[in-house]
């Protein structure tokens, strides 16, 4: 069960919505296919979690309370999609506190993993990455709890 303190980061595929209206669905879903691909690996690589999916949109945890490896786990899924896919990826990244919850949502057969917490915010952060020509975009407590080493070198 993840920390009640801790870094969350969302990943986010530009222009996915137009890119299902310009693709084939068929050649989208394989895009959409490539990208879980690589960010599964990368994810599993650090030993990190995907939280949640919807789309495109990946909600990523690691028991790192660092943020490190998040950090570098943005980095390098951003470099991969970004070469391999030619698709551009931005994400949100904040800190503070949160539970996840397994709750049976009504009408469903199953148990669904519920996000819940300021941590939540960062999803809505994302979309200023375009606004503000940037590929991550830190909260505030998030920023305070990385250290300038962490982030040496990954901001140009």
């Amino acid at each position: 069960m993840p920390n009640p303190q801790s870094h969350i980061l969302w990943l986010d595929m530009v222009n996915s919505v137009l890119l299902s209206k310009q693709y084939r669905l068929d050649n989208y879903l394989e895009l959409i296919s490539s990208y879980y691909s690589i960010v599964t690996a990368i994810v599993d690589r650090y030993q990190g979690q995907i939280l949640s999916s919807l789309g495109d949109g990946l909600t990523v945890y690691h028991t790192d309370n660092t943020g490190e490896r998040l950090i570098n786990i943005f980095f390098d899924v951003k470099k991969q999609v970004e070469d391999k896919l030619h698709v551009t990826i931005t994400g949100g990244m904040n800190y503070g506190p949160y539970r996840l919850v397994y709750k049976k949502i009504i009408h469903a057969k199953h148990q669904t993993p519920l996000l819940v917490g300021n941590v939540v915010e960062a999803y809505r952060i994302e979309k200023l990455c375009i606004k503000l020509n940037s590929s991550l975009l830190l909260t505030h407590s998030s920023y305070e709890k990385l250290n300038d080493e962490i982030l040496k070198g990954k901001f140009k």
